[in-house]
């Protein structure tokens, strides 16, 4: 039996606002609050608010939690990581597939992973299958607080408005552990998009004001809360890979461009071989990129891609765009068809395609 969808924290904050709601990775999420249009515009032009919380959170205990999830996954993480300091890794199979892509987060006493919403209960189960005799334990805090997101060219400004100001200068995947309002905070500064963002995970039930208050600065500046529908558009727009689409054992991460996770000097982890022997020998066959599809609806997930009759690749996303005044979307395509302006076809129905045009990603500003 398929469990409901879960209600988010804020749930009766968003209906007042008017958000139109749709199940979202086992959460009932606004998928807008009306007007598409005007979110799309606030969230360019000053701050949006967005629901993050289907975003898994999973703390990492026990004092062999590092040197374990050093082997399991494809980052440096003893390099990379520090107190307040996070670093993205990849968790892949044996073949080398995505798993997850992660960013791991150093809290001192333990390590924070924030995991795709999709992966939010698979990923800590694949995990756990490795801890043998090793000091680790894994728990899922997602239910603990809330998370919702600050982004736009005006965030800091939202930031400082509700108190947490001082994570407007942390470096890029810092972390900082706030009391804004008396809410206790992990402001996290995210690595995504052209603008400014930012992840506040906060307590219950505190989160649920300062949510309202980050609302109400936003509306300050211009901006205000976004849905679903929008965070999709501007994540394709900014070629940002989602788990559940792009990043699926169907594809490694090579091809989903995930170069900045991956080190090729340290030790062995699961998939190590078959990634690093992908790069060493030139070996990677197609890649991620960037569609525009005109005028057409939005095909499919999982639509097939050709060029000149013969199969090239597969859509993965794909959404009308208010800024390209087209439907864009992201795919795989084989490296031979990857440059930009390469004409390609997208299925739509038995017998029936769209014409379509590769981009380098981002596919939109």
């Amino acid at each position: 039996m398929t469990e409901a969808p879960r209600p988010t924290p804020f749930r009766r904050q968003q209906e007042a606002l008017g958000a139109t709601f749709a199940p979202t990775a086992g959460w009932l999420l606004p998928s807008d609050y009306g007007d598409p249009v005007a979110e799309d515009r606030s969230r360019r032009a000053a701050a949006a608010v967005v629901d993050r919380s289907a975003v898994g959170r999973i703390k990492v205990s026990g004092k062999d939690r590092l040197d374990f999830l050093q082997r399991l996954s494809t980052q440096d993480l003893k390099a990379r990581l520090g107190p307040g300091h996070g670093a993205p890794t990849v968790f892949t199979t044996n073949k080398g597939r995505i798993v997850d892509l992660v960013t791991i987060y150093d809290l001192g006493e333990t390590l924070l992973l924030l995991t795709s919403p999709s992966a939010r209960e698979a990923l800590p189960a694949w995990i756990r299958r490795y801890v043998l005799r090793d000091q680790v334990s894994l728990t899922d805090v997602s239910a603990e607080g809330a998370a919702f997101r600050i982004a736009g060219p005006q965030a800091p400004d939202v930031l400082r408005a509700i108190g947490a100001g001082a994570a407007a200068g942390l470096d890029r995947h810092g972390i900082a552990g706030l009391d804004p309002a008396g809410v206790g905070t992990a402001v996290i500064v995210e690595a995504a998009g052209p603008w400014p963002s930012f992840l506040l995970v906060a307590d219950l039930p505190g989160a649920v004001e300062l949510f309202a208050a980050a609302v109400e600065a936003s509306r300050a500046v211009g901006g205000g809360p976004v849905g679903e529908l929008v965070r999709t558009m501007g994540r394709i727009e900014d070629g940002i890979p989602e788990g559940g689409s792009e990043l699926t054992e169907e594809f490694n991460p090579w091809e989903a461009r995930l170069d900045e996770a991956i080190s090729l000097s340290k030790g062995c982890y699961v998939g190590q071989e078959v990634v690093a022997r992908l790069n060493t020998y030139d070996k990677v066959s197609r890649r991620l990129v960037g569609l525009r599809i005109g005028n057409a609806e939005p095909p499919a997930p999982g639509s097939k891609i050709t060029v000149e009759g013969h199969e090239s690749g597969v859509l993965t996303s794909s959404v009308r765009s208010f800024s390209a005044g087209e439907t864009i979307g992201l795919g795989y395509i084989r490296v031979a068809h990857e440059a930009p302006g390469t004409e390609v076809l997208v299925g739509i129905a038995e017998g029936e395609s769209v014409p379509a045009r590769v981009t380098a990603l981002p596919v939109a500003s």
